[in-house]
């Protein structure tokens, strides 16, 4: 009779290397979403102080409507003007979803890694750049200005094709708000509450 010896099974090798890695990768971008978070609270709290009559409906515009749609978006200068021309968009009944500025700008960050601007690419980046606010750079704007005047309209009819082209498709605020009455857990006089109630009423 031949004797079968019972196969003990194999453990699997873990490079501990490999997973400090992805943890410390995971923890990294977690601790990136939850500044996202509060770049977004308070870019929705100043908006407040500017638009002071729109508070109620600056609290129910959500987070949906400011999901970060590019890596450079974990730095806060670039969300912030994301976040901000939503706001503005939102506030002014304008289309939310075709790119902002600074998603432009982005774009064009990827495109100049990838080859050389053209003369009409590099009046868009600049252009944008200044768009979004991000940081004044004195070159920066005299170039900026040399190339739109070199590319005259088509400059302004290369932002509308780039604007549409990364347009997000759901990104759009809500329309029908209901509010329970309370933001964050504290009772809030929102005009939401009293809209919904006089629905119900009828």
């Amino acid at each position: 009779m031949i004797m079968l010896k019972s196969a003990r099974p194999s453990m699997a090798t873990v490079d501990v290397t490999t997973v400090d890695t992805l943890t410390k990768s995971t923890l990294a971008r977690l601790g990136r979403l939850v500044d996202g978070f509060e770049w977004v609270e308070q870019e929705i709290e100043q908006a407040g102080e500017r638009y002071p009559q729109e508070a109620d409906r600056l609290w129910h515009l959500g987070l949906p409507l400011f999901t970060p749609t590019h890596e450079c978006m974990d730095y806060d200068l670039v969300y912030r003007s994301h976040c901000r021309e939503l706001i503005d968009r939102a506030l002014a009944g304008e289309d939310t979803r075709p790119g902002t500025a600074v998603e432009v700008a982005c774009s064009m960050r990827d495109v100049s890694a990838a080859m050389p601007l053209k003369s009409s690419g590099a009046a868009l980046y600049m252009r944008v750049w200044r768009l979004a606010g991000l940081p004044y750079i004195p070159e920066l704007a005299a170039a900026g200005y040399h190339y739109e005047e070199l590319n005259g309209d088509s400059v302004a009819a290369d932002e509308r094709a780039a604007r549409e082209f990364l347009a997000a498709s759901d990104r759009t605020p809500p329309v029908d708000i209901a509010c329970d009455g309370r933001h964050l857990g504290v009772p809030a006089p929102c005009r939401y509450v009293r809209a919904t109630q006089l629905t119900m009423q009828y």
